[in-house]
């Protein structure tokens, strides 16, 4: 091998590693994303209420301290309705365990939270990630006169996101899971823990 091959080689086998890592070296991301939110619990002990699967929309922005460790703040808007189980009544027909304004009742929640993310870097653009945190969520429901109530949250899942080299737009697939409940003294007949899972893809954007 002739000395300017030598160079060449050399020269190259430094370049590409800091060229594969140069996108993950940016600070700041700004993710917009898309999905469904599925209940994976109950809204009481019984089991009559439940609620339905819904869409999910948001926007987060995460501040990268190194390229594995990062802080992300994130805020979701979800829609999900109400259904009721039907169990037999006093003459042995089928009935409603509802009151008749919950079934099919509308509910909005909006979910803001702070993440602790851990990430793996990869040559070839692929990082999975994991994730934990707090935030709080706003609950109402549509059409009664019931208070919004704001309750506080955990969060936690995993994801994989892709970026190019030197490309400042990347894309990302991740799974959350949101844990709260309801406050009793505005819904009392909702007394179980809450665990919502979220599916979700979107596009990032790492200037």
């Amino acid at each position: 091998m002739t000395r300017t091959a030598l160079v060449s080689a050399v020269f190259l086998a430094i370049l590409l590693p800091a060229s594969s890592l140069a996108a993950q070296e940016r600070r700041v991301q700004i993710f917009g994303y898309g999905g469904a939110v599925t209940p994976l619990t109950n809204l009481d002990v019984e089991g009559f209420r439940q609620f339905k699967a819904g869409i999910d929309l948001g926007a987060a922005v995460a501040f990268w301290l190194d390229q594995n460790l990062g802080v992300r703040l994130d805020g979701n808007f979800a829609t999900s309705k109400m259904q009721c189980a039907t169990i037999p009544g006093p003459t042995g027909a089928l009935v409603n365990a509802c009151y008749t304004q919950e079934s099919g009742a509308s509910w909005k929640k909006l979910f803001l939270g702070v993440d602790l993310m851990l990430r793996g870097v990869t040559a070839g653009g692929l990082n999975p990630y994991g994730f934990l945190g707090l935030g709080a969520g706003r609950l109402d429901e549509s059409g009664q006169r019931i208070p919004t109530a704001t309750r506080p949250t955990a969060r936690f899942g995993a994801g994989l996101g892709y970026m190019r080299s030197n490309a400042p737009l990347g894309f990302f697939a991740e799974t959350l899971l949101l844990v709260y409940d309801f406050k009793q003294t505005v819904y009392p007949f909702y007394n179980n823990v809450q665990v919502d899972a979220v599916w979700r893809a979107g596009v990032s954007f790492a200037p």
